[in-house]
Formats: structure tokens, sequence, C-alpha cells
């Protein structure tokens, strides 16, 4: 039986090279006989932590309710959480880190998000890999600190700013991402 895959997706921008790039790893995984279930945390309404400890006192995770508290039932049973985001200033843009931030409501070092397999997809306009290096060593950092992910793969996917320019090469990287699993 196959793995169950949580896939997060962090850019703002509709089929965009980040969603394209999502699209491609679960295609591949999918054919793997894997299940993947997409948040698309792009597009939802998730609010700032407030760091006000008060998760799960409303029988949700986040007591501010917002679009985060329906990754939950994914994120319970995921074997393998993803995540694709766009680089923005040389980091994850600002609607993964909201998704990220919220991950302190499962409980740092908690039963509901650590002790997963994880990966990192990442694309950006530039051309040097090494701008990328922020966004890779705090996915790095998640990984070792509280959530305690075993990293099981990063693709880093340069040259794509415009909305569609992916190239084939990184689609299929992508692909075979998913499918490695």
């Amino acid at each position: 039986m196959g793995k169950k895959i949580l896939l997060v997706t962090g850019s703002p921008r509709a089929k965009g090279n980040t969603d394209l790039l999502a699209q491609a790893f679960q295609e591949g995984a999918e054919q793997a006989g894997h299940q993947v279930t997409v948040f698309d945390a792009g597009k939802k309404n998730i609010l700032p932590c407030k760091a006000c400890d008060t998760c799960y006192q409303k029988g949700v995770p986040c007591s501010f309710a917002d679009d985060f508290n329906q990754c939950e039932a994914a994120m319970k049973e995921a074997d393998v959480v993803v995540l694709a985001s766009p680089l923005y200033w040389y980091t994850f843009s600002a609607q993964m880190k909201l998704f990220i931030d919220k991950l302190k409501a499962f409980g740092a070092g908690g039963s509901i998000a650590s002790n997963k397999e994880s990966m990192l997809i990442a694309c950006g306009a530039v051309a040097d890999a090494s701008r990328f290096d922020a966004m890779v060593d705090t996915y790095h950092q998640m990984c070792k600190g509280s959530l305690r992910w075993q990293d099981k793969g990063v693709l880093i996917c340069t040259q794509c700013g415009a909305k569609g320019t992916v190239s084939q090469e990184f689609l299929d990287k992508a692909r075979q991402m998913g499918a490695s699993l």
C-alpha cells in the first residue's frame, strides 16, 4: 500500500510555476500508488499565529477559526509532508510562512505533525540556486527541530519567474520525486 502524502502549496498565483511543480509531483506520486491530499495554503485564509497558546481549547487546532484548521485530518493521516513554495525574498512565501507558523497548533514535537517524512519543492526567477539557501536552511531546521521530519529530498527550480516558465526538466524532476517515495 502506498503512502499518504500531504502536499502543501504556498503560492498566491493560481496555476503558476509552484502549482505546476506540485501537480507534476502529485502525478508521479499517484502513479507510484500513493494517495495525495493537496492543501493550497497560498489561497487559504490563514491568520498569523498569535502565540496565545490556546491551540485545541475550542476543539480545533487554532482557536482563531481560519482555514488552517482544514488541514488537521490530512496532517494526522500523512506519512509524508511536502512543502511547495515560490521563493520570496530568499525564503518561503508569506502564505507558506503563515502555514508553517501555525504548525505550532499541532504542538511542537507533538504527535500530529512530527515524525513524518518530508520534501521541499521551491521555485523562483533567480538563476543562482544559492539564493534558496535561507529557505532550505529553514526547512532543514524544521526537520531537525521540533517536527523531527525525515528529509527525503529538496528540489530547487531556478529561472522560472513568469507564470508557466518552469522547465520540462524541473517538471520531470518533480514527477520523479513523487514517484521516489
